[in-house]
């Protein structure tokens, strides 16, 4: 079973800085595309779930052979594909299909992709807090009624976070691998932003 990296003083993070400039348009884009600062209307909200549960029902599969059994249960410990399926249950929402060749257009043929690709996933669930309390003040929507997702794991959220992000440090190395990582990272967002535009009907703004 993997095990954490020994902690000791604190030191630049290249991994995290090189993903984050990689796929900081990404970011921004697909920010735009959700807009969940205004959002004030359950539908969208319902249909953007429905896009979060078409991608990973492709992309978690995937993460998961790159980096082989070793990681199987980190992985399952760490998915908030229960929580999604949850909300879509108490809100009725339908699940769609992925977009088409969405699997191959994900080229998460390494553990240094699949690493990348967890950063962009792994960020969301901390970016989720804040989403949370927007869902809650304006549409009433809390963990147990429809946003268990973006609630995840509380309070435990930073604590997750930090984990994941020694582990990415340890678990990517050299030039090579951030490559790899990035790629992973990107597609990624790619990915996410090809399910919302089906799922929302619209188009990445530019």
């Amino acid at each position: 079973m993997p095990t954490m990296p020994a902690r000791g003083p604190r030191t630049d993070a290249p991994v995290l800085a090189a993903l984050r400039s990689a796929t900081r348009q990404r970011h921004e884009a697909l920010e735009r595309l959700l807009d969940f600062g205004s959002i004030a209307d359950r539908s969208r909200y319902e249909r953007i779930l429905a896009g979060f549960s078409c991608f990973l029902a492709v992309w978690e599969p995937l993460v998961r052979s790159a980096l082989g059994p070793a990681w199987s249960d980190w992985l399952a410990a760490r998915s908030r594909r229960a929580f999604l399926a949850r909300d879509m249950a108490v809100l009725g929402v339908r699940p769609l299909p992925p977009p088409a060749g969405l699997a191959p257009a994900l080229r998460l043929h390494s553990p240094e992709a699949a690493w990348g690709a967890l950063y962009v996933v792994e960020g969301s669930a901390l970016g989720g807090q804040l989403i949370a309390r927007q869902l809650s003040e304006r549409l009433g929507i809390t963990a147990e009624r429809g946003g268990a997702f973006f609630a995840g794991w509380g309070e435990r959220t930073g604590s997750r976070w930090r984990e994941f992000r020694e582990l990415l440090e340890v678990e990517v190395a050299g030039s090579q691998g951030q490559a790899r990582a990035c790629i992973g990272a990107a597609d990624t967002f790619d990915g996410f932003s090809r399910s919302f535009e089906i799922a929302l009907d619209e188009h990445l703004p530019a």
